[in-house]
């Protein structure tokens, strides 16, 4: 009987070893890879009613230079068709594709025909990461920042080790964005700036003009991008993200500056109910712990008064912040931090029996940020260190 069941098992086997050629085998879809360009970083932008696709290779092989090609076309997948035309032979190949860069005024315009493409595309990621050129043409900034060896996801790779390692922006895909968008009707976005490499220690290295980096994120509301977040209202959007761990400077009270590395950030909402059950104001509650990492004057870092002050300081700075970043919920309308959902979570039940809705209040939600910040040292040093020669006991031994 085991006989049998093999012999019958190899029979049914037999048409998918008939070789490469049989059509419906594994082998159907099989390409050499010396036949593929594989495509790492798009970008899109627009072109009078055209949309301009750009596209950039990494290193086709060992030594080989990556590829920079763009093209006009109505629409994104025309353009890719068009791209095709023009790859000097070469398959592209998108699915390994890990950046997706929108200038400037294609995202003003709208990005949800695009999150569109690239959810119907049987070969581009919905893990693909998105991001937007702040004052740019996508295509200036992947263009500029390659040199035929080192090209634009070189680039994007690095930035994003950077941002998931200093916490002070946050990375999102297509996938989270398009979420984003269905259940909130907002979104945040990455924003990118390109920074010239004029005059860095590169230069001499490369032929490529600019780097790309985090300039805060972009806001979009029903898919179309209206506004930005800046870098320093970024770092309190990312605590209410992830961690929101960075570094921040403060000015001290006799004038010089302290550098505070944040050590961990939490961040709740709180809130309170009228009695006809609607909502009378969000208490937004956040607590955050700092070490102190650097100053440009002397302070003795062993005082704890003094260590009590840094503390209140950040608050105040934080507080600032925060207050300028939900105030933006407000003056766009649009809930990009998602805190209904928060609010949700704290009581489904009175959330849900608003007399009005969460998003016809926005625009006129009452926030109030209460900040409490602690600092402390970075090291077991005793008193901080002398800069004149004289120690702790005024006598440096020398």
């Amino acid at each position: 009987m085991k006989k049998l069941i093999l012999i019958l098992i190899i029979i049914c086997m037999l048409p998918s070893l008939a070789g490469c050629e049989h059509a419906g085998t594994i082998y159907s879809n099989y390409r050499e890879v010396e036949q593929l360009q594989l495509i790492r970083a798009v970008g899109v932008d627009l072109d009078g009613e055209d949309v301009r696709m750009t596209i950039s290779s990494g290193e086709r092989n060992e030594g080989g230079e990556s590829m920079l090609l763009s093209r006009n076309a109505e629409s994104l997948a025309t353009a890719a068709n068009s791209l095709q035309d023009y790859a000097a032979g070469q398959e592209l190949f998108y699915a390994h594709t890990q950046y997706f860069l929108f200038g400037q005024a294609a995202a003003e315009q709208g990005i949800e025909r695009y999150l569109d493409y690239i959810e119907r595309s049987t070969t581009l990621p919905m893990g693909i990461s998105l991001f937007v050129v702040r004052g740019e043409k996508a295509e200036t900034l992947m263009t500029r920042s390659g040199d035929g060896q080192y090209d634009t996801g070189q680039s994007l790779t690095a930035l994003k080790d950077v941002v998931n390692r200093r916490g002070d922006n946050h990375i999102f895909t297509c996938a989270d964005t398009a979420r984003a968008l269905s259940e909130n009707g907002a979104a945040l976005i990455c924003a990118l700036r390109p920074a010239t490499l004029e005059g860095s220690a590169f230069t001499s290295d490369t032929k490529a003009e600019v780097t790309a980096v985090p300039d805060g994120f972009g806001i979009l509301r029903a898919g179309r991008l209206v506004g930005f977040v800046e870098p320093d209202e970024a770092l309190c959007a990312a605590m209410l993200i992830d961690s929101g761990m960075s570094s921040i400077v403060l000015s001290d009270a006799d004038g010089g500056l302290i550098t505070l590395s944040l050590e961990g950030t939490d961040v709740w909402l709180e809130p309170t109910w009228n009695g006809d059950g609607s909502l009378g104001y969000v208490d937004v509650n956040v607590s955050a712990r700092a070490k102190l990492i650097e100053v440009s004057q002397y302070h003795d870092t062993a005082d704890h008064e003094l260590l009590d002050l840094f503390g209140r300081l950040l608050s105040q700075e934080l507080e600032r912040r925060f207050t300028n970043l939900l105030s933006m919920e407000n003056q766009f309308r649009a809930d990009f931090l998602g805190l209904g959902d928060m609010l949700r979570d704290r009581d489904a039940q009175r959330f849900d029996a608003m007399p009005q809705s969460w998003n016809e209040l926005l625009g006129n939600v009452d926030f109030h940020v209460n900040v409490s910040a602690k600092v402390g040292r970075t090291s077991d040093l005793k008193s901080s260190v002398s800069v004149d020669g004289e120690g702790e006991f005024g006598d440096s031994g020398q």
